[in-house]
């Protein structure tokens, strides 16, 4: 997985030119984005959501009449 994270940088910091330029060097044996998909996007969708309920229940108590 490191030669895949290594290869994303360089890809995205040296105009597209990744780890194949460098022939010596191991090359990703996989595509891990498809194993781990976007952290981002799971990380969002990995929540609690009966505990969000109670977070916005109680928060809603604390809005004065303005909000």
């Amino acid at each position: 997985m490191l030669q895949y994270i290594i290869d994303k940088v360089l890809h995205s910091s040296s105009g597209n030119k990744g780890l194949e330029h460098w022939p010596t060097m191991p090359q990703p044996q996989q595509n891990w984005d498809l194993e781990i998909g976007n952290s981002l996007i799971r990380e969002q969708l990995d929540y609690d959501a009966e505990e969000q309920t109670c977070l916005a229940n109680e928060r809603i108590l604390k809005l004065n009449e303005e909000q």
